[in-house]
């Protein structure tokens, strides 16, 4: 017999953690209460476009973009090894439980990988 309070919580994903973890790191001093202001902001976009896009600060030497070069093998490396695990693990599992077919496309998988790899190799250099 399952709560319907629980499944509701479970799938909401990791959004009860962090709502948790926003009272309880101000309780035990790892970081300060929320200073939560109702209204509208108004961003500094001119500030934004200079001094954090290409167009203001320019575009990076070619070297910044070779020096990352055995990051993306290394990551190609990882993701590949974790793609052909899942595989096999899949392929086990649909011999041994017939009555659950799992739809696994590494594609839209590992979709979720591409863009923080792209941002770290650009940003860690």
């Amino acid at each position: 017999m399952r709560n319907k309070a629980w499944v509701f919580i479970g799938n909401l994903g990791i959004l009860p953690a962090i709502l948790l973890a926003v009272f309880v790191a101000p309780i035990f001093g790892e970081a300060k209460w929320p200073d939560i202001q109702w209204g509208f902001s108004s961003p500094d976009f001119a500030t934004l476009w200079s001094d954090y896009t290409v167009f203001g600060l320019g575009f990076p030497a070619l070297t910044f973009f070779l020096s990352a070069i055995p990051a993306v093998f290394a990551t190609y490396l990882v993701v590949f090894g974790d793609v052909l695990k899942t595989k096999a693990l899949l392929s086990e599992s649909d011999e041994v439980r017939e009555d659950e077919k799992v739809d696994y496309n590494p594609n839209r998988a590992h979709l979720i990988f591409w863009w923080p790899q792209c941002d770290h190799e650009f940003y860690l250099t």
